[in-house]
């Protein structure tokens, strides 16, 4: 199911949340664009931007390419840079006949950098773009449909394609992958994704390519949809030293890879969901906050049973929503709505096992209940 039966109904399937999304002028979504090159000689160099571009994110652009590895074909992806969106399209493959101004290539790939979360919207402008470029290779072509878009949120160009913000729904962007896909992919281990999202862990998942990759990692937020966590998505990366630090500074992430070695990486995640093996592994330093209690084994059979019963993607999503609210509600009322401490949380549930204990106090300091007076294991112990 992709983003199109969502475009077609009367009343949006979100309708009724707030999704924090609105439609923006692309004036102050556009930031900019980049052209990435690989030559005969298999040299892979950034030859524009506008505007200016520096040389850490056109490092990362061309990592992510695809144009530095041998028998890269034309694919499109998105991914994030610090606080950006990137949407890239590269063209590449021995089927590729390039224009003679493009003689010396053999591959392109053109980058457009934004600050929202839309990829159906800007991977078809950034194939518009990387057709322009294409044509003539001349990358004024590129800055004509750019600044068209940046300016009237729209372009045409002579071979009438067309691309106009109007036609897209920030809304759709977040179900365009539906939670039942992971559902079914995990099963009941899906709350082991659950739990790590709203404890806020640093969760990883390893695709066999990007296209299966992408396609999965974008619906992991809608496991916490109270949350709205997108920022927190990194969906595509390789294992750099370079990327990797940018993840440790982030601190909580979604992240997504498809390089293998991160099974032997616990060092960067607390959860790894493995999409070819359909597994979740849990680090070993994270074990202890994993413990399932009743709250677990209560939503994970809802949640297995809606997806079974063919209950509609959108409304599942409430759904889980809402159980997940009403968990909180719960743990506010243990507090009295006022701040309090790990320790005076844990003396309002006498009766709870030492899980449940765990639990609802990671809980608590996620969602920013009570003062962090210590740590989950420390008031535990």
């Amino acid at each position: 199911r992709g983003c199109e039966p969502f475009l077609n109904v009367r009343k949006h399937p979100l309708a009724g949340i707030n999704t924090q999304t609105s439609k923006m002028s692309e004036s102050g979504l556009l930031e900019s664009v980049v052209i990435i090159e690989r030559d005969v000689n298999g040299d892979v160099l950034p030859v524009w931007s506008y505007p200016e571009s520096n040389a850490e994110e056109e490092a990362v652009i061309r990592a992510r390419s695809g144009l530095l590895a041998d028998g890269t074909k034309t694919h499109t992806v998105f991914s994030r840079v610090g606080g950006a969106w990137l949407y890239s399209a590269t063209v590449a493959g021995a089927n590729i006949e390039f224009p003679e101004e493009l003689s010396h290539v053999t591959g392109i790939c053109v980058s457009l950098r934004t600050k929202a979360f839309h990829p159906e919207k800007y991977l078809k402008l950034v194939k518009i773009l990387s057709a322009a470029y294409m044509q003539e290779g001349n990358p004024v072509s590129v800055l004509q449909a750019f600044l068209s878009v940046f300016s009237t949120d729209s372009f045409v160009d002579e071979a009438g394609n067309n691309f106009s913000s109007a036609d897209f729904d920030p809304r759709t962007a977040l179900l365009a992958s539906p939670l039942s896909s992971i559902v079914q992919l995990l099963g009941l281990e899906v709350i082991l994704v659950w739990t790590a999202i709203l404890l806020k862990k640093r969760v990883f998942v390893l695709g066999e390519n990007t296209s299966q990759l992408l396609s999965v990692v974008r619906a992991f937020p809608l496991l916490v949809f109270h949350r709205q966590p997108w920022s927190l998505l990194r969906p595509f990366l390789n294992l750099s030293n370079e990327e990797t630090e940018e993840l440790k500074t982030a601190g909580v992430f979604i992240a997504g890879t498809v390089d293998p070695a991160i099974r032997g990486r616990n060092d960067l995640f607390d959860v790894l969901v493995d999409i070819g093996e359909g597994t979740v592994v849990i680090a070993e330093s994270a074990k202890e906050d994993m413990k399932m209690t009743s709250i677990h084994k209560d939503v994970a059979t809802w949640l297995v049973d809606a997806v079974e019963q063919g209950t509609a993607d959108a409304a599942v999503v409430k759904g889980l929503m809402q159980k997940t609210k009403d968990i909180v509600a719960r743990l506010r009322q243990l507090t009295g709505d006022s701040a309090v401490t790990l320790s005076q949380l844990q003396e309002a549930m006498p009766n709870a096992n030492a899980a449940m204990k765990r639990f609802l106090s990671s809980l608590a300091l996620a969602e920013g209940v009570i003062r962090a007076e210590s740590t989950p294991a420390e008031a535990s112990a």
